[in-house]
């Protein structure tokens, strides 16, 4: 089933982060526009759950629906441990994970000229 095909309350979590409220903003539609949801950890600097690799205590590479993710938003925001996922990765979601990044690089700068917002990404725009 495509992103963009699921119920609203089915769609899949793209977790994003930054310091610049404008360039999130952006990003945000841009995840939005292929049918996820966005849902903004905050600083870069309080970001490390996001990062690979996939392990206790991360959200990479697992499957977060909305309604799971603004538990991990809170514990994130209050310094706890983020709570389990309901959900696995599905076949297919490395792929999803490549097609992400290959996206990021693609129209992050494009979405963004003239600012630094690559420096701000782990691993910048070169993943």
């Amino acid at each position: 089933m495509a992103a963009t095909d699921r119920p609203e309350d089915q769609r899949i979590v793209q977790w994003l982060c930054g310091d610049d409220e404008e360039a999130t903003s952006i990003v945000a539609g841009l995840i939005e526009d292929a049918g996820y949801v966005p849902v903004n950890l905050g600083a870069v600097a309080g970001c490390a759950v996001m990062e690979a690799p996939r392990r206790p205590g991360a959200v990479y590479g697992e499957e977060w629906r909305l309604a799971e993710a603004r538990g991990v938003v809170e514990a994130v925001s209050d310094g706890r441990p983020i709570p389990a996922t309901l959900t696995t990765v599905t076949p297919g979601g490395s792929r999803r994970l490549a097609l992400l990044s290959a996206w990021r690089r693609a129209f992050v700068h494009r979405a963004v000229p003239g600012t630094d917002l690559c420096t701000k990404l782990p691993g910048g725009c070169d993943r």
